[in-house]
This record gives C-alpha cells, structure tokens and sequence, in this order.
C-alpha cells in the first residue's frame, strides 16, 4: 500500500508500506523509476523541497521507520540515494520520521517517534546542525513558520522553539489531551485533538 505521496508539476512520488520509492510519470501515468526497499520498514514522509531552496531545491526527501532522512534528485532518480542520515536513531533504536519541513533560512526540519525535532543544513550535506529535545511525549504533529518550529505531542503539550538557539520560547496547554494536529500562519496557530476542540492562539 501506499503510505506518501509528493507532487509538485510534473514531478509525482510515492512511498509504500514496504520502503518502495516510485517516480510517476504523470501524463503516462505509469512508473518512470522504482527503488525497492528504500527504507527499512514504512515510508512514514515525503516531501519535495521548493525550487527556491537553496542546496536543497528541487530534491525528494523521505523518512522512514528506520529513522532515517534521504536525499534524492528527480532529475537522477536512477542514480539513488545521495544523502543518508540516521538523526532519529537514539540509543540504538529508531524513531520514525513523522514529519519533514523546510524553514525560510534554508534549513531543513524533521520531528520523530523518538520524541525529537532534529534541524540539518543541505549546505552540509544535510548533516544534523541542532536537536531538540524537549517533549516528554510522542510528537504528533510539527510545523514551521519563519525562525519558529512549533510542535505537539501527546500529553497536550504545544511547544514553540526558535530555529537559530533551539530555545524554547514558550509552552501552551491548552487541550487537554493529545493534540494531533496545528497549523500555523503569521496571524494564528491552531491546534486540534483528541478532546475534540480547536483552539486559535494568536501568533501577534
């Protein structure tokens, strides 16, 4: 089955249950390139970094259970994977990428089952330049929005921390359980979950 996709124009890719990563041929329909077992176990993100992006223009990123983020160009799908980096692996064990953003500084985001944000420079080689670790409890849900990453788990925590330090500059509570999901825009963050109410808080 497939777990993710990515498409933007002409560029469409999935990423299965078993670690398979496909680049569709959209007009076709049909596959262009596949490359089996990608990941160890679910591709559980993908994404495809904007054009604008710096070192990372352009490139599919996934994550799987294995913790880890790869890096690859569509342009040379065949050629595989150009960057492997293992940064939700933490005593050993792997924590799967729940999440993979991009921050207005060219940085690059990714939250984990580890109950870590881990922030990496595609100027690099994607190596892992910041990590935070301050939720006590699964991660849910993660997004970026300037300088800011802000974040929610499941004990009804929402975390805010400023890119450039890792310093968290404040914690709200204000669901009372898991928050499953955020959004954020210059004006508001919202926040949603399994108490079954939506909260805005303004981001002024």
């Amino acid at each position: 089955p497939i777990m993710e996709i990515a498409w933007r124009e002409s560029v469409l890719v999935s990423g299965s249950r078993d670690g398979t990563l496909i680049l569709w041929d959209v007009a076709k329909g049909k596959p262009r390139r596949a490359e089996t077992v990608a990941h160890q176990g679910h591709i559980t993100a993908l994404t495809l970094a904007p054009e604008d992006h710096g070192e990372a223009a352009g490139m599919v990123l996934s994550g799987g259970q294995d913790g880890c983020l790869q890096v690859r160009d569509p342009r040379c799908f065949e050629s595989g994977c150009l960057f492997k980096k293992f940064h939700h692996r933490k005593d050993g064990g792997a924590g799967a990428v729940g999440a993979i953003r991009f921050a207005a500084s060219g940085l690059v985001v990714t939250m984990g089952a580890d109950m870590r944000i881990c922030v990496s420079d595609p100027r690099k080689s994607f190596e892992r330049v910041a990590c935070i670790e301050t939720h006590k409890d699964f991660i849910y849900a993660m997004e970026v929005a300037d300088n800011l990453v802000v974040s929610s788990s499941g004990d009804g925590e929402l975390l805010a921390h400023d890119l450039g330090t890792g310093a968290c500059l404040y914690s709200l509570r204000g669901n009372q359980n898991a928050v499953r999901s955020i959004g954020v825009t210059e004006d508001y963050l919202i926040a949603s979950g399994d108490d079954g109410n939506l909260i805005s808080y303004s981001m002024a």
